[in-house]
């Protein structure tokens, strides 16, 4: 894998002054000088970005040669007129979401605070679980009535199916496969949005 310390800054004399443009078009058509120049040219700040979710410098390195990993697999359908800082960062956190997977499980989301470590920044922290955050609410407010309010009933009040059935006047064991479902559209719907679980 390519890293930081294996490319030698000397083979990229006469591309460091090159435009993200010119260098895309390069990547395009194949050329390792010029994605080796725009990994030189950005890896820092995409393993400083990935450091302030994770807080863990081997995770972030390890999110740096994915992102590139990336960038050179699709590298013939990438745009040359796109900003590339910013599309890199948007890689990276749809690494980070997967780095989360185990996290964004239901039962992670309603016990966000004991199974995530806030980082350094908790304000970067916070705005990144905010994102989590919405997804899933969105996923859950997709699900049909009855089975969004099974579903809040169980995850977000706390009862037990017996206390949802008798509430609802219906049988354990539909309380128990209305969450079952919920939960099976959930995965789905988060794997839609890149988010393995």
């Amino acid at each position: 894998m390519i890293t930081f310390a294996h490319v030698n800054s000397r083979l990229l004399e006469g591309y460091e002054d090159y435009s993200d443009r010119d260098l895309l078009s390069g990547l395009k058509a194949g050329s390792h000088r010029c994605f080796e120049t725009l990994f030189y040219r950005y890896c820092k700040n995409i393993f400083q970005v990935s450091y302030k979710y994770l807080n863990d410098s081997s995770e972030a390195d390890g999110v740096v040669q994915e992102v590139f990993l990336k960038v050179w697999k699709y590298r013939t359908s990438i745009n040359e007129g796109l900003t590339f800082q910013p599309y890199l960062v948007r890689i990276a956190k749809g690494i980070i979401f997967n780095k989360f997977k185990r996290k964004l499980t239901e039962v992670a989301y309603l016990n966000y605070p004991r199974h995530i470590k806030l980082g350094s920044n908790q304000t970067e922290d916070s705005v990144f679980y905010k994102e989590l955050q919405s997804i899933f609410e969105e996923g859950v407010r997709n699900l049909p009535e009855r089975r969004r309010m099974i579903f809040s009933l169980s995850r977000q009040d706390g009862l037990s199916n017996k206390e949802i059935a008798g509430k609802m006047g219906i049988s354990e064991k539909t309380v128990e496969n209305q969450i079952t479902g919920a939960l099976k559209y959930l995965r789905k719907f988060l794997h839609s949005k890149g988010i393995s679980t």
